[in-house]
C-alpha cells in the first residue's frame, strides 16, 4: 500500500493493487474512519487539485 497524499488527523489517499482509496477520519470523542474508492473521474479530479479535492471529499463524506 502506497501513501499518495495525506493530512495528519484528517485524511489520507492510498494506492493499493492499482486502486485509489481515500480514508477520512470522522467523529469527535469516538473516532472512526470512512473508506471511499475513487472512480476514474475522481482520480483525474484528484490529480488536478489534490488538497482541494481531498478537503471537499472529506467534508462530503463526513456529512453522510
Amino acid at each position: 500500500m502506497e501513501i499518495i497524499f495525506m493530512e495528519d488527523w484528517n485524511y489520507r489517499m492510498m494506492k493499493k493493487n492499482g486502486k485509489y482509496i481515500f480514508y477520512v477520519l470522522c467523529g469527535s470523542s469516538a473516532m472512526y474512519e470512512k473508506e471511499y474508492y475513487l472512480t476514474d473521474k475522481d482520480i483525474n479530479d484528484f490529480f488536478n487539485s489534490m488538497k482541494q479535492w481531498c478537503d471537499n471529499k472529506a467534508m462530503e463524506l463526513r456529512k453522510k
